[in-house]
């Protein structure tokens, strides 16, 4: 988001990400967190009972940067699930035909039909990024987690229209959702008119409410977000008092990236 500092290190998406504190200093389990413990307690039982009660897809909602998939991965972190997240480059060249590929280039295919692979068949899709796994690694098999933050809004513009022969984009992801194609997945959204209008197109009706739960997230309390803010100046060599870290957690409204952002772009 335009909203948070850029990092002083990375010029590419992904060395940019890697040179956020908000990025590193990233719960690694439960006892990190720092959003309330029912929220948490939520997430943990749609992740450990969820499958056995017909649940199969779960949606955070909730501001920016208020712990969403925080909760998710140190809560993976701690049962030893993996999580595998959307993450499809889409390429100038690509984006105007509306087809996604690797960014380099290996494949094309309409964006529409890479998300629906992706939901299907997430042990056998190319284009995830493991979270659980160093790069090359293979490891024992463990549950999976398929995770969506970034769900691409251009599917739903002209949502009438059809990816294939087979039907439109939401026909067949309801007809994906209902026929038990998707298990144990998590979609997050923010708290913004076009996000609600997407979770209500997604998993509204035709699909069963009872196989969908969600968990709605606050905006994290200033004593939290200052008790977050201190760790993280601690672990940086840095005086809380000289970070003014009680004043950015006063000014956050609620978003913890972006406190931790600007922590770090003002130490």
């Amino acid at each position: 988001s335009s909203r948070h500092p850029v990092p002083p290190g990375g010029t590419g998406p992904r060395g940019a990400m890697a040179g956020l504190w908000s990025e590193q200093h990233r719960p690694a389990s439960e006892a990190d967190l720092v959003v309330t413990k029912k929220k948490v307690s939520e997430v943990r039982e749609f992740l450990t009972l969820g499958a056995g009660h017909g649940r199969r897809l779960l949606v955070l909602r909730g501001p920016a940067g208020c712990g969403k998939a925080s909760v998710l991965r140190a809560l993976c972190n701690d049962l030893g699930f993996e999580i595998v997240e959307w993450s499809v480059a889409v390429q100038g060249s690509a984006r105007s035909q509306g087809h996604a590929g690797e960014a380099a280039g290996v494949f094309r295919e309409p964006l529409g039909e890479a998300f629906l692979r992706f939901v299907a068949q997430t042990d056998r899709y190319r284009c995830l990024r493991s979270e659980a796994l160093p790069s090359g690694d293979v490891g024992p098999c463990r549950p999976r987690v398929a995770l969506v933050r970034d769900f691409p809004f251009t599917l739903l513009d002209n949502w009438k229209n059809s990816t294939s022969d087979r039907g439109s984009f939401l026909e067949r992801f309801h007809g994906m959702i209902c026929g038990g194609a998707m298990q144990r997945a998590v979609f997050c959204f923010n708290d913004t008119r076009e996000d609600y209008t997407t979770i209500s197109r997604l998993f509204g009706p035709p699909v069963d409410p009872a196989m969908v739960s969600t968990v709605s997230f606050d905006g994290v309390a200033r004593t939290f977000a200052q008790r977050a803010l201190d760790a993280v100046a601690r672990a940086e060599g840095l005086e809380p008092g000289a970070a003014n870290v009680a004043a950015i957690a006063a000014e956050c409204g609620g978003d913890l990236r972006h406190a931790i952002n600007a922590l770090q772009l003002v130490s």
